[in-house]
């Protein structure tokens, strides 16, 4: 992602979740170029992640939360856990087999369709694989702002609205527009750079 006003580049700073902008070379014209897979973003349609967000929530009350989601099965098979633990985590792994075939379909219907003014999308970080969120958590920067982080299970503050001025809802976004990318969980929040003064 660009910052049209900065002439920045919105990046992942190798931290883990927090962003920052990278407006180094607009001001520097010898810095040299930013990391670009740190500065892109896959642009998907809605997802769901309910059944692993219920996953990771039971692996954390059972003092399981070291294990990934992904490896549920295995885990389940392999360790020597209590019998209704070990059956609870099989009956995970295959909600969440159904859940990542449900998204892999919604992601191949949508693929290679246009995306249009008042679409709900999510923005995948190539990276690190995890989804942009707004947090709950006030800017340090702005009063009036709240912070985004990267996020692996997406949630409702992960969904983005791309708006394009003069733009009708369900009309096509090309490249180079200049776009509104609203949040669909916090009403009129936009995902925006703050600048300290």
């Amino acid at each position: 992602l660009a910052d049209v006003a900065s002439g920045g580049f919105v990046a992942n700073d190798g931290l883990g979740d927090s962003l920052t902008i990278d407006s180094e070379r607009r001001f520097n014209p010898l810095a040299s170029a930013p990391n670009l897979t740190d500065c892109c973003f896959l642009i998907q349609p809605k997802l769901a992640f309910t059944q692993a967000k219920s996953a990771a929530a039971f692996l954390e009350k059972s003092g399981m939360s070291g294990v990934a989601i992904h490896a549920i099965h295995e885990h389940a098979v392999m360790k020597h856990l209590d019998e209704a633990i070990s059956q609870q985590l099989l009956q995970y792994d295959v909600r969440l087999q159904e859940e990542n075939e449900a998204n892999a379909a919604e992601l191949k219907r949508w693929h290679g369709q246009p995306v249009t003014s008042g679409m709900q999308l999510m923005l995948l970080h190539v990276s690190s694989g995890r989804y942009l969120t707004q947090l709950r958590y006030r800017s340090t920067v702005s009063a009036l702002s709240f912070r985004v982080g990267l996020h692996e299970l997406g949630s409702k503050a992960s969904r983005w609205k791309f708006e394009s001025t003069g733009k009708a809802a369900g009309e096509r976004l090309y490249f180079g527009m200049q776009l509104r990318i609203e949040n669909c969980k916090f009403a009129n929040s936009f995902l925006s750079v703050s600048k300290a003064l």
